[in-house]
């Protein structure tokens, strides 16, 4: 069998290469104690030659071999392989040999100096007492269980019973054996519960009928007590299937293989490492001198997966802890396009406020100027209304005059002519004594000016401008009573003594007409009218106990009422009407301080002018 595997590795031993390149580049051999299929060893193929590289600074000439770890303990088999690696490499040897893990380390202690004499060596291990041969330097990375084992308490608080799975073969029992003493010496608060020395069939008829609140703990698994050999994480996969509890492990390649975590040593941390010390050895530093370090390398790392599929709350996960294996979100996967959606969706929903506010403006702008238009019409046809009626009043009131004129005026003239004839004829025969006569003429005359003094003052009171608002308002009081026999009382309040005469004849004529209406329409029995004066402007009532009125159905038709108001719009003042038919009637007309300031001070400016 030695001399067959010897022929085999022939072809291998002399590559075709150039002699320049042969001197330039250095030869790396990476001894791996594990199958090349292992996560280990492919993720040491990966990325060791390019992490050497780049700390070299140029090109290297990367081998590696890996140790079939069932068939080794065979004596055979290790003198196969022994002559296999001398026939490879002894006539170009490498310039340094990393050796990983235990086998390897082994391998090395027992062979080198018979395949690779003095070659320089860089191991891994996680033997803490493993032996250190010459010309070498390395790493003793050890696992630490009793870490894992915190790690699924916190996970899983109920947790009381942990079963701990190991094979049986001498690695696995290497495993089994460090776990027994470190959980010895550890507080565990946990029952343990070795699953060890059992075939396959036994070990998984026991994983699938397990009890509540337990959870496996997978060491390694490389044979059964049968001598079925097993890749160690396809088996874990095996395992988790059909597992009834949760199964963590301290192996980082089990992390996806089925494992829902545990306190693992960084796979490619300790590539780094290795890798640093590998550069410095081909630099010339003599690996005797570079001393063996034990670099803290375990961190926690949990499979999300596995927390979806036993129900582990992801908040009961150490912060410190590496969650892999996470799904993305919707919105984690799509992060781009939904942030693009949703920016879109912000910037059309903001155009499509400012479109419907620009709507909603342009409707209300619109229904102001619809509004607009149509309080512009009302009021073109309330003036053309009023100036219909304004007409038919002039008309109206001009007859009145020309009544009063004829009628009263021009009878008396005419008898005072006739007076006149008759004191200038001095007849005797006439009916009245001569010296009457003076007498009736003085008084005729004494008439006819009081009649054409009242007419006057009904066109034009004089006294307002003389005397002011409250002396006309009490002389209108004292002739409409003496004329009308109407009971009227009058107040006064605070009315400043002073009043633009624009002003104090629109509040003359509301008063007025006022009182008119009221004596002619309502047959009220009392009249009161009140002037105050104050600091938000000038107010005028004017109440009585008469019939009342509809005062919409008065507006639309008669003028008096309209007339008022509008006497009293240049003044921004209103014309308040509270009235029903039977209850008698409130008229109020208010003119602001602000349009008594505005005109007393308009007033000013013309008087100074």
């Amino acid at each position: 069998m030695t001399l067959g595997l010897a022929l085999l590795a022939l072809p291998l031993v002399l590559p075709v290469r150039s002699a320049r390149a042969a001197e330039t580049e250095r030869k790396v051999l990476v001894l791996y104690s594990t199958r090349q299929d292992t996560q280990f060893s492919i993720t040491g193929d990966r990325d060791l030659k390019g992490l050497i590289e780049r700390g070299l600074g140029q090109p290297i000439d990367y081998y590696s071999e890996y140790i079939d770890g069932a068939r080794f303990p065979d004596a055979q088999y290790r003198a196969a392989w022994r002559e296999y690696i001398r026939l490879k490499y002894a006539a170009s040897p490498p310039d340094v040999i990393i050796a990983t893990h235990r086998l390897a380390h082994e391998f090395l202690y027992a062979f080198r100096d018979q395949v690779l004499p003095g070659a320089p060596v860089v191991f891994l291990t996680d033997d803490a007492d493993a032996p250190r041969m010459p010309n070498s330097t390395g790493l003793i990375v050890a696992q630490r269980f009793p870490e894992t084992v915190a790690l699924a308490r916190q996970l899983q608080p109920t947790l009381k019973r942990i079963f701990v799975v190991s094979g049986s073969s001498a690695r696995d029992r290497v495993f089994e054996l460090r776990a027994r003493a470190e959980f010895a010496t550890a507080t565990m608060g946990v029952q343990i519960t070795y699953l060890s020395g059992l075939t396959l069939a036994e070990l998984e008829r026991q994983i699938a009928n397990l009890p509540a609140d337990s959870i496996v703990l997978y060491l390694m698994f490389y044979q059964d007590a049968a001598g079925v050999n097993v890749t160690p994480m396809d088996y874990l996969e095996r395992l988790a299937a059909m597992s009834n509890q949760p199964i963590y492990s301290w192996v980082e390649a089990a992390i996806g293989r089925g494992a829902v975590g545990g306190s693992v040593v960084n796979t490619s941390a300790r590539f780094e490492a290795l890798a640093d010390l590998a550069v410095r050895t081909l630099r010339g530093t003599s690996p005797d001198s570079i001393p063996i370090t034990t670099p803290d390398l375990q961190s926690e790392a949990v499979d999300w997966r596995q927390l979806r599929r036993w129900h582990i709350s992801e908040s009961r996960v150490p912060k410190v802890a590496s969650m892999r294996f996470r799904e993305p979100s919707i919105f984690e996967r799509y992060r781009a396009y939904l942030l693009g959606l949703m920016l879109l969706v912000i910037t059309q929903t903001a155009l499509i406020v400012l479109l419907a506010i620009q709507v909603v403006r342009r409707r209300h702008a619109e229904a102001n100027v619809e509004a607009g238009q149509a309080r512009l019409l009302a009021s073109y046809e309330r003036v053309r209304q009023l100036g219909s009626r304004l007409i038919v009043a002039q008309d109206a009131e001009r007859a009145r005059i020309a009544r009063e004129l004829h009628d009263d005026i021009g009878q008396q003239l005419t008898l005072l002519s006739i007076d006149l004839d008759l004191l200038t004829s001095a007849d005797d025969d006439s009916a009245r004594p001569p010296q009457r006569i003076p007498r009736l003429l003085l008084d005729r005359a004494h008439q006819i000016a009081r009649t054409v003094h009242d007419i006057s003052h009904r066109l034009h009171p004089g006294r307002l401008r003389f005397l002011g608002l409250v002396e006309a308002l009490q002389t209108l009081q004292r002739e409409t009573m003496s004329q009308q026999r109407a009971p009227i009382r009058f107040s006064h309040d605070n009315v400043p003594a002073e009043l633009p005469h624009e002003l104090s004849l629109a509040v003359y004529r509301v008063a007025q007409e006022a009182l008119q209406n009221a004596i002619k329409y309502s047959g009220a029995t009392q009249i009161a009218v009140n002037l105050v004066g104050g600091p938000d402007g000038i107010s005028l009532s004017i109440i009585d106990d008469g019939a009342g009125f509809d005062p919409g159905a008065v507006q639309r038709a008669g003028l008096g009422l309209s007339t008022m108001a509008e006497r009293l719009e240049p003044f921004g003042g209103s014309l308040i009407i509270k009235s029903t038919p039977g209850t008698g009637t409130h008229i109020e007309a208010i003119v602001p301080a602000s349009a008594v300031a505005a005109e007393q001070a308009s007033a000013g400016r013309q008087i100074s002018a």
